[in-house]
């Protein structure tokens, strides 16, 4: 059965995510933040991580199978990119409406798959836009549809060392204290399904490895003024594991803008084509 391009498009019902300092807190523990980072995991003096943004995309996609298109091949899709724009600094506590929709469907070719494109809008309970994420979703096995070709989309990195790099560790246990955030995927926490799929264990959600990315740049970068952020974007290159030494380098490219790639310890690249911009 070939992929229903109908779906183009159509934009979904809205979602109602409500939240707290608590859900705040618990996604600021869940990316590594430590008590050195209080104003992310206390409630006296809190600021949202701006990654958070992330997340009520998240439960969408997780709420919604029909952003997946009918005839897809759920055994051949992974996550490999994902891109939010901030528009307003995110309230502390409240109700978010986020809707969503498939934009693009684009093909590689048989033997290269199929990219899906959804996007999702987010605003206050009042209605004004906060913010926009953007994801894209690898679909390996259904490809060759005879559909447009993707738009080429590459970081440019400077040719000389990185003006930063941030070491950090991604704990045994992060899979399990990440997925409180709501994305239950039995890949991440059941033994027997990661390994029913091809890994040796359970993985990291890549939200999450992103978020670990994210907060070495917002520390190194405007720290003390994380609202400043207003995009960033992380491109999936290899599945990680909980436990797993971490740096990521960064090249400041020009003023409110940063380039940055995160590696393993064995200097195995983790997350490419990554992009972070603020406004100071």
């Amino acid at each position: 059965m070939a992929m229903d391009l109908s779906c183009i498009g159509k934009k979904h019902e809205p979602v109602i995510t409500p939240y707290t300092w608590k859900d705040l807190a618990i996604y600021s523990l869940g990316i590594g933040a430590t008590r050195e980072e209080l104003q992310y995991i206390y409630e006296k003096g809190m600021k949202v991580f701006p990654t958070w943004g992330f997340q009520p995309a998240s439960d969408v996609r997780l709420m919604n199978e029909d952003l997946e298109p009918k005839g897809a091949h759920a055994a051949g899709m992974l996550s490999m990119e994902n891109e939010l724009t901030i528009f307003r600094p995110i309230p502390l506590e409240g109700k978010l409406c986020t809707t969503a929709w498939i934009s693009h469907i684009y093909d590689r070719g048989k033997e290269h798959g199929a990219l899906i494109v959804d996007e999702m809008d987010t605003t206050d309970a009042e209605g004004t836009l906060l913010f926009h994420n953007r994801h894209v979703m690898y679909a390996g096995l259904d490809g060759g549809f005879g559909g447009e070709q993707p738009p080429y989309q590459k970081t440019v990195y400077p040719d000389r060392d990185p003006d930063h790099e941030i070491k950090d560790f991604i704990g045994e246990s992060q899979n399990y204290l990440y997925r409180l955030n709501g994305d239950f995927e039995k890949v991440h926490c059941d033994p027997d399904v990661a390994k029913a799929v091809g890994f040796k264990r359970p993985i990291m959600h890549g939200l999450c490895t992103a978020g670990f990315a994210a907060r070495a740049c917002v520390n190194t970068l405007f720290g003390s003024t994380p609202e400043a952020m207003t995009r960033i974007r992380v491109s999936y290159k290899k599945p990680v594991y909980p436990g797993t030494e971490i740096v990521t380098k960064i090249w400041e490219s020009k003023p409110g803008r940063a380039v940055f790639q995160t590696f393993d310890k064995a200097g195995n690249l983790l997350l490419n084509n990554c992009e972070i911009d603020w406004n100071i």
